[in-house]
């Protein structure tokens, strides 16, 4: 709940000045009227304090998101790229197992591991989060291109003879 710190503080100056106005006229007013003052000035606390309840609450939500954010950043510095991708560093600093979900990390800051997509090639790997699927390893599939490539094009020659 967004919280509104311009009204929280508009309705502790009204109750400040009610207070106030019941201070200086409480000899004036009959029981009544002093009792009915009162009851307006403790609805207005309430209403202050409600909004300074919801501002911690904020405010607390808040800091438990900059702190996820610390963290992912820290765990973001600590990782290589290849390919456009991110990936944990082994020892020697080159990268290791499956490439994080580069959607997940953009849009909802979290490192989420991809997956090898079951059935299909070994350059393709799905989010288990986000269910996107990326072509990954480039390299890989730029290799078996070239090989299927030389594979037909020998065979074409093999035809011709």
């Amino acid at each position: 709940m967004p919280i509104d710190i311009p009204a929280a503080i508009a309705t502790l100056n009204g109750t400040i000045q009610l207070a106030r106005g019941l201070a200086e006229a409480s000899a004036e007013l009959d029981k009544a009227e002093l009792k009915l003052r009162i009851v307006g000035l403790v609805d207005q606390l309430v209403a202050a304090k409600d909004s300074f309840i919801d501002a911690r609450e904020e405010i607390r939500n808040l800091e438990t998101e900059i702190a996820q954010l610390k963290e992912t950043t820290a765990k973001i510095e600590d990782l290589v790229e290849d390919q456009d991708f991110l990936y944990a560093k082994d020892d020697q600093g080159q990268r290791t197992g499956q490439p994080y979900c580069p959607r997940c990390l953009e849009v909802d800051g979290r490192l989420v591991s991809m997956h090898p997509t079951i059935g299909r090639s070994d350059w393709d790997r799905v989010c288990p989060q986000c269910k996107n699927d990326f072509l990954v390893d480039k390299r890989v599939r730029d290799a078996d291109y070239a090989r299927q490539t030389a594979l037909i094009e020998q065979a074409n020659r093999d035809d011709n003879y």
